[in-house]
């Protein structure tokens, strides 16, 4: 397990309880069992964590409408919101890797009765075996060292016509990878391979693909420009990275994220990597 899994893992096992008991924040699915962010919910103004959900099962009822009981792997499963949201909506078996001990732990829990298997480990180092008609990745890749590597990893577990789909905060374009907000965000949430788009279809090679599904980005929460730069008042990637408090190191990671999301330096994607027949 690289260094980075270790410290991703050993957050998560610090701060799951805590997560899950902090149902009422907006920017969480912890009401949901879901890792992953909260979304405007187009029709009714609230953050719902079930938007990311419904349009991942919505997309993979449609893909994979003619297979009777597709297997589907969810890479980083934190939890086991989404596979018991697909389990509860779908006939499926499938797999959920996590790094976290506590993490697997509830996710058994939470897919119990389902023909699911929850498994502890770090899906870029031993990725389960496959076939996979499909896998899903919600803001787990961004953890790795190298985002495209790891897709094209994971995409040699899809049987043939399967599909990946990654839900994940991208650079735009044009933003700077230079960027101090963009260093402080990786500080704080233990990111390695945040990258735009286009570098990443181009290091997938001629064997993959990769399309935009839907752009979240104007729905994502963030809050105005001033009062982000007011929070990250005097804060730095060095004093960042000394905050012995992993929350309060997590909250000011999140905080540079919206102000790249206010900046214009960020997308919310999802995003459908299928093999070249």
């Amino acid at each position: 397990m690289s260094a980075t899994a270790r410290r991703v893992r050993d957050f998560y096992a610090a701060n799951s309880p805590s997560f899950l008991a902090d149902e009422a924040d907006i920017r969480s699915g912890a009401a949901d069992l879901s890792i992953h962010r909260a979304l405007r919910d187009e029709a009714t103004g609230a953050y719902s964590p079930d938007v990311v959900n419904a349009d991942i099962l919505a997309f993979l009822r449609d893909r994979l409408s003619g297979i009777a009981r597709p297997r589907i792997l969810d890479a980083g499963c934190g939890w086991g919101g989404t596979l018991r949201h697909l389990a509860d909506s779908m006939p499926m078996s499938g797999v959920g890797v996590t790094l976290c001990p506590v993490q697997a732990e509830t996710a058994r829990r939470a897919v119990a009765g389902a023909d699911i298997v929850i498994r502890e480990g770090d899906f870029c180092a031993a990725p389960p075996d496959g076939p996979f008609d499909a896998i899903v990745a919600v803001e787990s890749l961004a953890h790795t060292a190298d985002y495209a590597a790891s897709l094209r990893l994971l995409a040699g577990r899809l049987a043939p016509g399967g599909v990946l789909v990654a839900v994940d905060d991208f650079l735009a374009e044009d933003a700077p990878r230079g960027d101090p907000l963009l260093a402080l965000f990786r500080a704080g949430w233990i990111t390695g391979a945040v990258d735009a788009l286009g570098p990443i279809r181009a290091a997938l090679g001629p064997a993959l693909s990769i399309k935009v599904v839907t752009d979240y980005t104007p729905r994502v929460f963030r809050r105005d420009p001033e009062t982000c730069a007011s929070l990250l008042a005097g804060v730095t990637p060095d004093t960042l990275a000394a905050e012995p408090d992993d929350r309060e190191r997590c909250r000011l990671g999140g905080v540079a994220l919206e102000q790249l999301y206010n900046a214009g330096r960020m997308r919310y994607l999802m995003a459908a990597v299928t093999r070249h027949v």
